[in-house]
């Protein structure tokens, strides 16, 4: 009977070590998780770049480092090393990071994002600054101008402006237009294609011509 006793005391003492070896080991793989262990080691973040055009103009983002507090060595991950060429990268997961961007001609570059990857398929976004210039067109003679001639850029909704009057300009490349010149009296220019550059004014001297 003592040795019963015994045997079933020794049986209900295993069996609750093996439960606390069982839950410790299941909260220390939940760790390992969240910290970047575990059967799911990292998540996807997807970089995005905005508006479209800057990402056509090649704008992507190029340097990634985890700023994790207590991290003596932070991991560091480039734009085209270890075949880091996509816009998704995978990243351990609920760690801190910041991101910057990549510089493209004629747009501004967008500021680092500091984010932290709180859940698998996260979204950062840079966005660029479009930058534009200033172009002034003076029409001669002053016959036609006094006449009301006027000037515009191909561009979608661009207004007309008359002789001497500045406009701001996305930067690009862009045909003039006129309109309101008598076309059986005068030519417009024909040489009316202009580079607007960012932060700089551009003169141009449209020069009208008798027919």
């Amino acid at each position: 009977m003592i040795a019963h006793r015994r045997q079933r005391h020794l049986f209900l003492t295993l069996l609750f070590s093996a439960a606390i070896v069982l839950s410790l080991g299941m909260g220390q793989t939940l760790q390992q998780r969240q910290r970047g262990g575990g059967t799911d080691p990292v998540w996807q973040v997807t970089f995005n770049v905005a508006p479209q055009g800057a990402k056509a103009a090649g704008g992507r983002w190029e340097r990634i480092v985890e700023t994790e507090p207590g991290i003596k060595f932070p991991s560091e991950y480039k734009f085209g090393d270890q075949f880091l060429t996509s816009d998704s990268v995978k990243l351990n997961p609920l760690h801190h990071f910041r991101v910057t961007f990549h510089p493209i001609p004629n747009w501004g570059t967008p500021d680092p994002v500091d984010f932290q990857v709180e859940r698998d398929g996260l979204t950062v976004t840079g966005q660029y600054r479009t930058m534009s210039g200033t172009l002034v067109v003076t029409i001669q003679p002053a016959e036609v101008a006094s006449a009301g001639a006027r000037w515009a850029v191909n561009s979608m909704d661009a207004p007309w402006r008359r002789s001497g009057e500045s406009a701001g300009i996305v930067v690009g490349t862009y045909d003039l237009l006129f309109d309101r010149y008598d076309a059986s009296r005068w030519n417009p220019p024909s040489h009316t294609t202009l580079r607007i550059n960012p932060n700089t004014t551009t003169n141009f001297t449209a020069t009208f011509t008798r027919k």
